[in-house]
């Protein structure tokens, strides 16, 4: 699982402080989150991991993939950088892979924080999301241009089947250019493709409950994550509580600064109940 630290001196002497884990979404990155894990890196003055999920990123690509696989790998990645517990944050695909963790090995955990997803039902959002994978297999590179040709190239053939720019603009942060010259997606769209409506779409069913703390963070104009869930989530997190902001499904885009102040103090506060 390939990741990005932030780190110095002062967080480095304080190995008693749970560090972050970042996960990203479907199609994403840690690359995504640089900017914000930076910032609350040097807020909260602790270690910030943003990690590539695998078939993500610079992560190895694999035949196999669930949120299971998932929580197994952060659970590695742990042991590789001897963490003994840590503070999870993940971001819809991201989110559901953090949950899944928090529900297997609630030892290795502090707190948790899953951005504009749920547990229960799957949204509208995320069936649409479908058509992503069609999109990016439909792409076609011509022969000896340069990346941003290919970019530009590669944009004007997504809009036929999906016309928001912002979300084109996501997408296009896969395309990649090998040593040869030719252009590829660095998401392994084919594996991913296969297990979306198995492995993705639905929360696997564990029959465990994680005390743990756990903020959910919402976009009002996201139907993600829905207020009437909540009685269902809190059956599995019963220390879950919640928060919502004017945004859509990337909420820590659309509102970085409100997004990073909630996470900062959600992780400083004693939020634990008696």
């Amino acid at each position: 699982m390939a990741f990005n630290s932030y780190e110095n001196v002062e967080t480095i002497m304080s190995e008693d402080i749970p560090p972050l884990i970042i996960m990203h979404g479907l199609f994403g990155s840690k690359s995504n989150w640089n900017t914000i894990a930076k910032t609350i890196h040097n807020s909260l003055k602790r270690k910030v991991v943003a990690v590539d999920a695998r078939n993500h990123g610079e992560s190895p690509h694999a035949k196999d993939f669930s949120y299971r696989h998932l929580a197994a790998d952060l659970r590695l990645l742990l042991n590789e950088l001897e963490i003994k517990k840590a503070c999870l944050l993940g971001h819809s695909m991201g989110g559901r892979a953090v949950m899944t963790f928090g529900l297997l090995y609630p030892e290795l955990v502090d707190k948790m924080v899953v951005v504009d997803i749920s547990p229960i039902d799957t949204s509208l959002g995320m069936v649409n999301m479908k058509i992503y994978f069609d999109a990016l297999l439909s792409v076609k590179f011509a022969e000896n241009i340069t990346l941003s040709q290919a970019r530009k190239s590669a944009n004007e053939q997504l809009m036929q089947w999906i016309p928001d720019n912002a979300i084109r603009q996501f997408l296009l942060t896969n395309l990649t250019q090998r040593d040869g010259g030719q252009f590829k997606w660095r998401v392994n769209i084919e594996s991913l493709s296969k297990v979306f409506q198995s492995q993705i779409m639905t929360f696997p069913c564990l029959s465990s409950t994680c005390y743990n703390p756990i903020l959910f963070i919402g976009g009002l104009r996201s139907d993600y994550l829905r207020m009437d869930d909540h009685g269902a989530i809190r059956q599995l997190f019963p220390n879950a509580d919640f928060h919502y902001l004017d945004a859509g499904h990337w909420v820590h885009a659309e509102r970085p600064e409100e997004f990073i102040s909630i996470v900062c103090n959600f992780i400083t506060n004693d939020t634990r109940r008696v």
